[in-house]
């Protein structure tokens, strides 16, 4: 037959083999334990991270808090000088009238009181950006009013510990050198 097949038979049917091998050490020269320490190490480390961002967190929040208290109070004490050199305007005015002063004296006293009105503009822009940075850092929203109210305790160094006391305090309790 010249269309028939041959068939060649080679090993067997179903013929399948395979082979697996996993091996776990429990204990290989301490790397279970190492791996241990070195996971409860880097614990410590990430939370004196946290502790680190908190610190940063709060510091910034300060840093906006009492620039825009410096800026509110730049403002008073400039409108407190444009009052006075309204005031003095007023003086020298009657003093003018009474010609006890010259035109000079009166037309300085006028540039002295209007030079303050860009001043008083320029603080009280400052003012409400000081509050705008302030209210967006801390997520309150930027419509709202706020006032700043400031502690008006004890601010002297007298109270403080001595400078080698607070830097061994700062090399312990800093969260960049427990992270170190």
């Amino acid at each position: 037959d010249s269309g028939s097949a041959i068939e060649f038979r080679t090993g067997f049917n179903n013929d399948f083999s395979a082979t697996l091998s996993v091996t776990q050490s429990i204990w290989q020269g301490g790397k279970v334990f190492t791996a241990l320490e070195i996971a409860k190490l880097y614990k410590k480390y990430a939370l004196a991270q946290e502790a680190q961002v908190k610190a940063t967190v709060i510091l910034n929040a300060e840093q906006l808090f009492y620039s825009a208290i410096l800026t509110q109070s730049s403002l008073e004490v400039l409108k407190k000088a444009f009052e006075a050199n309204s005031y003095n305007l007023d003086m020298v005015e009657k003093s003018y009238s009474q010609g006890m002063v010259s035109e000079f004296e009166v037309l300085r006293a006028r540039v002295e009181k209007q030079n303050l009105v860009p001043k008083i503009l320029k603080g009280e822009s400052d003012v409400k950006l000081s509050k705008q940075r302030l209210k967006s850092y801390l997520g309150i929203d930027l419509t709202r009013d706020i006032v700043l109210i400031e502690d008006t305790g004890d601010t002297s160094l007298a109270g403080l510990p001595e400078l080698p006391v607070l830097i061994d305090t700062a090399l312990k309790a800093r969260p960049e050198m427990q992270q170190m």
